[in-house]
């Protein structure tokens, strides 16, 4: 469960849902002799992405209340539609 961020140095090439990060990382013996000619984060930026659009998860935000700011939608950043408005109330109580 989770994201997943890939990086070159400082550059992020690559972000995704945990699941089908690993996926792909598991299948690496699919697509590793990609990553000679293409170099690993585009081999691994394709092949994920191949990976992703396969696998229907869903994106969840959290937005904290902030005095009337929120949005009236907001875009998936998976597959661009516009996302379901879902209330959740949270308790972190310490103790």
């Amino acid at each position: 469960s989770g994201w997943a961020i890939v990086t070159k140095g400082s550059i992020v090439t690559s972000v995704g849902h945990g699941a089908t990060v690993l996926k792909t990382m598991a299948e690496f013996d699919k697509w590793k002799e990609v990553v000679n000619t293409k170099g690993f984060e585009y081999a691994f930026r394709d092949y994920h992405n191949t990976i992703a659009s396969t696998v229907h998860l869903c994106s969840h935000l959290e937005i904290p209340n902030v005095a009337g700011k929120i949005p009236d939608f907001i875009e998936c950043p998976d597959c661009h539609r516009t996302m379901e408005v879902f209330i959740s109330y949270k308790c972190c109580h310490n103790g």
